[in-house]
């Protein structure tokens, strides 16, 4: 069984971060044709996670900024 509330619960956090207007995932896909196996329930969810990694890169690309300069920002004794 993979994840997927996981990756739910993620996307959810994505779409809070992009504001009330944000929808992810969007239309859902007709399904398929034939029996959904294995290897395509695992294509799916690899997918959805690669998509839901590229939502979150500029997040995690902010946070490393600010994390980097953390240091900077603040006095040196207020930290202890």
């Amino acid at each position: 069984m993979l994840p997927n509330k996981t990756l739910q619960d993620l996307n959810a956090l994505c779409n809070r971060f992009m504001g009330p207007t944000a929808k992810f995932p969007g239309v859902a896909m007709p399904p398929l044709p034939f029996k959904v196996d294995s290897a395509a329930q695992l294509g799916s969810y690899l997918t959805t996670m690669s998509m839901l990694i590229q939502r979150l890169l500029p997040f995690m690309q902010r946070t490393g900024d600010l994390l980097t300069r953390e240091s900077l920002m603040t006095n040196v004794n207020a930290r202890k």
